[in-house]
């Protein structure tokens, strides 16, 4: 077991059944906080919750539900009495341009993105206020900022999480609530791989992204992770409104690939 540096404080990330999400969730779990993991794959949150059983709590939920979210932050005042981190973690994108994305899948990017952010946010900020602060983390990600081929709602919906970030940020921090986002690049996870298993030659896909950023790899979740946990503790007490782009390098020189 590590140092402990959040001992007793409740942590809520949602999306935390995979990839960043699981990632961000273990390691706050193993510096002692209660985590409460959202998600909708019951089998893929009781496993998780199953390795750190004493701090690791799986709540199924549908992030862009009022109902479900109010749920969700009633369940976690229940059990600890306390909310002190916000991980707005949820994601989801489809690969295609927004010709061929039905407004169906529109929305659905939007309301798990972008939607979630805003309710959980919502129904977090009385409590946070109340204690005399809190941290809220969004993932957005380097697509916030440029563009990438074929992800044309995602790009919007990391956009809008990028500006909720600021306006969060700014309206609540006298409250004592500091509000960031991380803006990961290409990441090991499943996400990505789908991505990649969509172009002709995934395997040169692989390779053409690795060599494209500087560091030579792409990231892994525990690099966002560790990311998550600095933001998260007294040293970065005075930051907020802030994107931290946590990508190799990759977005340096705009090299991108088609």
């Amino acid at each position: 077991m590590s140092t402990q540096k959040f001992n007793n404080q409740t942590v809520i990330v949602t999306g935390g059944t995979k990839g960043i999400g699981k990632a961000i969730a273990t390691a706050f779990a193993e510096e002692g906080a209660h985590v409460f993991i959202i998600g909708r794959d019951e089998t893929a949150g009781e496993k998780i919750a199953r390795l750190l059983p004493d701090n690791i709590t799986f709540v199924k939920a549908n992030v862009s539900e009022p109902t479900d979210v109010q749920l969700i932050i009633k369940k976690a005042m229940q059990q600890t009495g306390r909310l002190d981190i916000l991980i707005n973690n949820a994601g989801t994108q489809y690969e295609r341009t927004i010709e061929d994305t039905s407004p169906d899948e529109w929305d659905n990017v939007m309301n798990v993105n972008l939607k979630s952010v805003f309710l959980c946010s919502k129904y977090a900020i009385p409590i946070m206020r109340k204690q005399g602060g809190g941290k809220i983390i969004n993932t957005a990600s380097i697509d916030s900022y440029w563009a990438e081929p074929n992800l044309g709602a995602y790009s919007a919906s990391k956009g809008g999480v990028l500006s909720l970030t600021k306006s969060i940020a700014l309206d609540f921090a006298s409250d004592g609530i500091l509000c960031n986002c991380i803006c990961p690049g290409y990441i090991a996870t499943d996400m990505t791989e789908k991505y990649m298993q969509t172009t002709n030659n995934p395997e040169q896909t692989r390779q053409k992204l690795e060599n494209n950023h500087p560091v030579g790899r792409m990231g892994t979740p525990k690099d966002i992770a560790a990311t998550a946990l600095w933001l998260a503790q007294d040293e970065s007490n005075f930051i907020t409104g802030q994107s931290i782009t946590v990508d190799g390098g990759l977005t340096l020189g705009n090299i991108g690939f088609q």
